[in-house]
């Protein structure tokens, strides 16, 4: 549900408590440029509904390649690796930041983080972090977009 277009009142993804992860693999390897994170728009919303929205998020990137060299790179909070265990995974932080309920825009798309941009790493999927919402008992997840490009194999 959390990557479905259809985003009227009601139809998210609902997790228990404030915070919580999910992952989105890709079919093949994509330079991730940008997240978009929509909700339902405030003005056809309960107030339940924004208490609801997440607030902050950390983006992993993630791959299960050994031929990518990913950096160290450090996160912009002191925080450990996602939940996803894999020790065959490398996580990367490639991205923080904060979703606007009082925004001019329901659905708001954030670049990710300019280090990891200007490297163009591939990806084989992302893990998408809800580090706290605003102020809801649930957090609900309308839509996640991730934007980018396959990977140049040339």
């Amino acid at each position: 549900m959390a990557i479905d277009d259809d985003i009227r009142p009601g139809r998210c993804w609902p997790f228990p408590g404030r915070a919580g992860q999910l992952g989105i693999k890709f079919p093949h390897p994509v330079v991730v440029t940008h997240i978009s994170i929509d909700h339902v728009a405030k003005d056809i919303a309960l107030d339940t509904t924004m208490q609801n929205a997440p607030r902050r998020f950390m983006v992993w990137g993630y791959s299960n390649s050994e031929s990518r060299n990913f950096p160290s790179i450090h996160p912009p909070r002191s925080a450990p690796q996602p939940l996803i265990v894999d020790p065959n995974l490398t996580f990367l932080p490639i991205a923080m930041f904060r979703y606007e309920i009082h925004g001019p825009n329901h659905i708001q798309t954030f670049p990710i983080l300019q280090e990891i941009a200007t490297e163009s790493f591939a990806f084989d999927g992302v893990v998408i972090e809800v580090l706290d919402n605003w102020g809801g008992e649930t957090t609900c997840i309308y839509r996640v977009r991730v934007h980018g490009h396959l990977e140049d194999r040339n």
